[in-house]
């Protein structure tokens, strides 16, 4: 069973001073942790990690997927032009591990209910749009979650710290989506 700390297990393994992960786009493709002039983690080792995460939101979700109400996604088409909104579908009452919500692709997962006629819905729900528009501007699952990892690994080691959600790039430019689309704007530019 995947486990909140098999990744970050890893990579306390070296020492603090020495590891160099990636935060920026360069190389993060190849590798998430390069330290003493080589590369030391790169996706594939933790392509087992990651399967078997996505394995049990998927399994978790059978039977729960939902698409998104028409009358929400004609309101909001005009804020995400680059997803299909009726392509997305999401599922309710998943144990995602961290206790948030978590987009793969087109598929979102929330760790509760979730109300699209209220606001807090309606953010939250706009926020996970964002990442499908972020899978989409990358090319796909696999190099978002490249990036998204060694950002957070890279984040973790910079902070010495677990929580780093809020600290990623990708999130903060959700957050900012979510915001202006949520306020009345279009944020399209993003």
């Amino acid at each position: 069973m995947f486990t909140k700390f098999t990744l970050v297990a890893v990579i306390l393994s070296y020492p603090g001073s020495a590891i160099a992960a990636c935060d920026s786009d360069e190389n993060c493709s190849r590798c998430l942790i390069s330290a003493f002039g080589s590369c030391q983690l790169t996706y594939e080792a933790v392509r087992p990690i990651v399967d078997a995460y996505r394995s049990s939101l998927a399994h978790q979700a059978t039977g729960r997927w939902q698409s998104l109400p028409s009358e929400f996604s004609d309101q909001i088409r005009g804020k995400f032009p680059s997803i299909d909104l009726d392509h997305v579908r999401y599922a309710t009452n998943i144990f995602t591990v961290h206790g948030q919500a978590i987009t793969i692709g087109y598929q979102i997962y929330f760790p509760h209910e979730i109300d699209l006629r209220e606001p807090d819905g309606k953010r939250l729900m706009y926020h996970e749009l964002q990442h499908v528009v972020q899978y989409e501007d990358r090319g796909g699952v696999e190099p978002f979650l490249v990036e998204y990892i060694a950002k957070a690994i890279g984040k973790i080691v910079q902070k010495r710290s677990f929580n780093v959600h809020d600290d990623i790039d990708l999130e903060a430019e959700a957050n900012k989506k979510a915001d202006s689309v949520h306020s009345g704007g279009s944020a399209s530019n993003l």
